[in-house]
């Protein structure tokens, strides 16, 4: 058998746009059920701040690396899907003593499926963690009974833990509004930092390498303030502003799309967002348009005072 995976805690200053492994146990990493098991303590992301002295607003999410690819997954709060239960069999190895519930799960997972037609888009339009080998079996037909699926190949649907924790996670989060899609780009811009930490032979008592690089942190810093404003700065570079423009333009028809249209303009999000990265890459390109945002930070200071909430950059006031 392999080694176990290696999952990671992580919590994101929504603020600041940085990441840090919150330790389950003292250990920086941990099965998906351990994880789950602390995270179903709290009724939401509030309460788990507080649990751990933060000050601020954090965005919790997991992580694994995996040949060099960092794949996230939803944290999960408390819950009414009895998934506490089937978090600590599986981690004792014995699954197989929540059949009934896992059963429960797929039931709703097929009605959801058949007659919720959201739900039915965030599935195949792969805005779910859920595995894909279980979405294709309602792609021909949305109708299928619970014993057929449980029983199709196996019935390897009834044993696999992280798929049952996240079709559970996929019925309490929301992953088609603005804000959860606004934190899964800000944690995409993250992710060389998140190969670091999750790294196999990373060691937390050496300087970081990333966490001295400047240009990283200039780029998150401005993709951030990007993701705030309404209004371009005339005075950025010109190919920044036209991609922002398109960026905004995009941003807006998204916040007000139909449900059938929403996934591709987030795709185009995505898009258009790495583009813009890629453009910043060039480190004369990426300065004037930095020096440009903090002078606009600035200026947004002056205008608003320091009773409007916090400032645009990773460094709160």
């Amino acid at each position: 058998m392999g080694n176990a995976i290696k999952y990671y805690l992580v919590a994101r200053d929504k603020y600041a746009n940085d990441v840090d492994i919150i330790r389950i146990f003292n250990m920086r990493s941990s099965s998906l059920e351990d994880i789950d098991l602390y995270t179903m303590l709290f009724n939401n992301a509030k309460e788990l701040t507080k649990a751990l002295n933060k000050v601020g607003v954090y965005d919790y999410f997991i992580v694994n690396q995996s040949k060099n690819y960092i794949k996230k997954q939803e944290v999960i709060y408390s819950n009414n899907y009895n998934l506490e239960a089937i978090a600590l069999n599986s981690k004792n190895k014995k699954l197989s003593r929540s059949s009934e519930d896992i059963i429960n799960i797929i039931k709703a997972y097929c009605k959801k499926m058949a007659y919720d037609d959201e739900y039915y888009m965030l599935n195949t339009n792969g805005r779910t963690n859920i595995y894909s080998k279980l979405i294709k079996y309602f792609t021909f037909s949305r109708y299928h009974s619970v014993e057929k699926i449980i029983s199709s190949d196996g019935g390897w649907v009834k044993k696999s833990y992280p798929l049952i924790r996240n079709i559970v996670e996929s019925f309490v989060s929301y992953h088609n509004n603005y804000e959860h899609t606004k934190d899964e780009i800000n944690r995409e811009l993250l992710n060389n930092k998140l190969k670091q930490l999750t790294d196999k032979d990373y060691n937390e008592d050496q300087i970081s390498m990333f966490e001295e690089d400047p240009t990283n942190d200039k780029i998150i810093e401005v993709m951030t303030l990007f993701d705030n404003i309404d209004k371009i700065d005339e005075n950025l570079p010109e190919v920044i502003k036209l991609l922002l423009n398109e960026y905004l333009k995009i941003k807006e028809k998204y916040l007000i799309a139909d449900k059938a249209y929403e996934d591709r303009y987030y795709k185009e999000l995505l898009i258009m967002q790495k583009r813009i990265i890629t453009l910043l890459k060039n480190k004369e390109l990426l300065d004037d348009t930095y020096n440009c945002c903090m002078m606009y930070n600035k200026s947004i200071e002056k205008v608003s005072g320091d009773n409007n909430g916090p400032s645009y950059t990773r460094k709160n006031k």
